[in-house]
């Protein structure tokens, strides 16, 4: 197998301009294909007060949505004409869920007061929200893009899906005996029991720790957002 390490700080517009503009350049001299797939999977929950990235926008927010926002629309015409724009959300926004009680419920989702949390004169949010209210954009922008795709007649689909508890991760080590044993809780509604207004089709989100096994065919050339990395 052959992979195609690049260095991406999802947080950091210019990093994210930086790798999308050294991806194309790939795509354009054909190293590698066009992509048949963009995986958005970086995200951060931090704690404390809010930090700031250097392009002045709230940390949290920053790699969990603009980074992706700001990619997809980069590379989004290097895909594929039936490629696919997936995203990993989380229904911690959801107030109704036992994820979203104990994270935090999100407020909401106005990108400029995000962006912009705790400056300004402005009480910051606490971390719990910033987080589930950045996922909630996700979900938003996962929703919106499909709409735009299909209006258009463009083939490319966008897909959001909620991976459930990951006692793996960072967020799950850091919370003690409230997640022990993640990792040992019942996997959520797998990803063929779909939500949204039309199921299996752009726009619509998926549930569950198999949900990237049913995607689809495995892409040929994918870019992880996560580690910034092109991979057959």
């Amino acid at each position: 197998m052959q992979a195609t390490v690049l260095t991406m700080d999802v947080s950091s517009l210019r990093s994210v301009r930086e790798a999308a503009a050294q991806c194309r350049q790939m795509i354009d001299s054909r190293p590698i294909s066009r992509l048949q797939a963009i995986l958005c999977n970086a995200g951060a929950t931090l704690r404390g007060a809010p930090t700031y990235t250097d392009d002045g926008y709230e940390r949290t927010f920053a790699a969990n949505y603009f980074g992706h926002f700001l990619l997809v629309q980069l590379l989004l015409d290097g895909l594929e004409d039936d490629g696919r724009v997936v995203f990993t959300a989380s229904g911690t926004h959801d107030p109704g869920t036992t994820d979203g009680r104990f994270i935090g419920s999100a407020v909401k989702p106005d990108a400029i007061a995000l962006a912009k949390d705790g400056l300004e004169g402005n009480e910051p949010l606490p971390g719990g929200k910033r987080y589930t209210t950045s996922k909630l954009r996700v979900v938003l922008h996962a929703y919106e893009l499909g709409r735009r795709l299909s209006a258009a007649g463009i083939g490319i689909s966008s897909i959001a899906y909620d991976p459930g508890a990951i006692g793996s991760n960072r967020f799950a080590q850091g919370c003690a005996k409230a997640c022990a044993g993640a990792d040992q809780l019942p996997a959520g509604p797998l990803a063929d029991e779909t939500s949204g207004p039309d199921p299996g089709r752009s726009g619509s989100v998926r549930q569950g720790a198999r949900a990237p096994r049913n995607l689809g065919r495995c892409p040929f050339w994918t870019l992880f957002p996560m580690e910034g990395w092109c991979r057959p």
